[in-house]
């Protein structure tokens, strides 16, 4: 992220891409950015599309952190015997409102064990 533009890099086998991000939604996951073949993708998705996004950004992460820890099939947080989530981030842009706000939240953990962090002061004004 910059001053005006947000952009996400994946790397699939070998082979990168770039998404611009505007203020919005986005999964970044295991199938690139809102990868509609992915059923996490369509689970969150259908879960958020009735959410109020005007809300405070303090309500809002803490409302996101509770999808992301969400298990099952179509869960978000995955423990497995080898494999699993080990981390997580929020980033909440809102470039199209007066103060142009970006802000981001880390955990270098399982969403449901987290310990969450703001890293705003990481991101361009």
């Amino acid at each position: 992220s910059d001053g005006t533009n947000s952009r996400v890099y994946a790397n699939d086998k070998g082979s990168w891409s770039v998404s611009a991000l505007s203020d919005g939604f986005y999964v970044l996951g295991n199938f690139g950015v809102n990868a509609e073949d992915d059923l996490t993708y369509r689970a969150l998705r259908e879960s958020v599309s009735h959410w109020d996004w005007d809300l405070e950004d303090n309500l809002l992460q803490q409302r996101l952190r509770e999808l992301l820890s969400s298990h099952g099939e179509a869960g978000v947080c995955v423990h497995g015997d080898r494999y699993g989530t080990r981390s997580s981030a929020i980033y909440v842009q809102r470039l199209k409102t007066r103060n142009k706000q970006k802000r981001i939240w880390i955990s270098d953990q399982a969403p449901c064990r987290a310990t969450w962090y703001e890293a705003s002061e990481m991101l361009p004004a």
